[in-house]
């Protein structure tokens, strides 16, 4: 059973932003490199999206260990251009801003010339090989496209981070073994079947888990949908990258447990 310990002992730095703003992450990443505030976005923004270029890289025909050089590369790529000062309201969605600066990098001679200097600069994330390619064997892979892979990739990757910061939440509530419980069913509400089950195991009556079930699945809803705010460029288009997500993570999952 996981614990306060266990749940904060995961790697990966969490940082809680302000939630009237929107882009925070892309903003702060575009400000000086010495801020300390640019410094810690840049992180989060490796964080979340080293494995969808990755396996945007995989998709477009590298094998596994040249894309975790590219990956890397592409990522110093971003500090040494200060790519992300180009990102403003006009560019719509971070999503499809990073994977198509992806695809404009693998096709520049700037990656030729990276790619003989090799191992000289420090890596700006460490990508555990045989974790990528656990991951990436996770996707289907039955006909999409790199870009469909990518977007896939990003969808898991935003989930999974909802679903720890959920936990979390839980863990420091003491409520953990609630959110054990009530994990698998945060899509769709358990079935009578499930809630006897549930009932036997939490020695709670069905109301009390029914009040408990919606109560995690709408913080979940919070969560997720504050990880697309910070990297849409206007509320009105929160709902239709939300959508979007959703869609991609279905499709990521119909074959593979998440």
């Amino acid at each position: 059973m996981a614990n306060k310990g266990e749940a904060n002992s995961q790697r990966g730095t969490r940082v809680q932003f302000p939630p009237q703003t929107r882009w925070t992450l892309i903003i702060a990443a575009g400000g000086p490199s010495s801020s300390p505030e640019a410094r810690t976005a840049l992180n989060e923004l490796c964080e979340i999206y080293w494995f969808p270029l990755y396996a945007f890289i995989r998709g477009e025909g590298s094998d596994c260990h040249k894309a975790k050089d590219l990956t890397q590369d592409f990522l110093r790529h971003v500090l040494e251009t200060e790519l992300f000062k180009k990102v403003d309201g006009r560019s719509g969605r971070f999503r499809s801003f990073l994977c198509e600066s992806c695809r404009n990098f693998l096709k520049d001679d700037w990656r030729k010339g990276a790619a003989k200097k090799r191992g000289g600069g420090a890596a700006i994330i460490s990508i555990d090989e045989q974790e990528a390619e656990m991951r990436y064997d996770q996707l289907p892979k039955d006909g999409p496209s790199s870009d469909t892979i990518y977007d896939q990739a990003w969808a898991k990757t935003v989930v999974k981070r909802v679903f720890h910061k959920l936990q979390q939440e839980y863990c420091e509530k003491d409520q953990v073994q609630s959110y054990q419980a009530f994990h698998p069913y945060l899509v769709a509400e358990p079935d009578e079947i499930a809630y006897q089950d549930l009932v036997q195991r939490l020695k709670r009556d069905k109301a009390t888990l029914q009040v408990i079930w919606h109560r995690m699945r709408r913080r979940f809803g919070e969560l997720l949908r504050k990880e697309v705010e910070d990297t849409v460029d206007d509320s009105k288009n929160v709902t239709a990258e939300l959508r979007h997500l959703l869609a991609a993570w279905a499709t990521a999952s119909k074959t593979k447990q998440q």
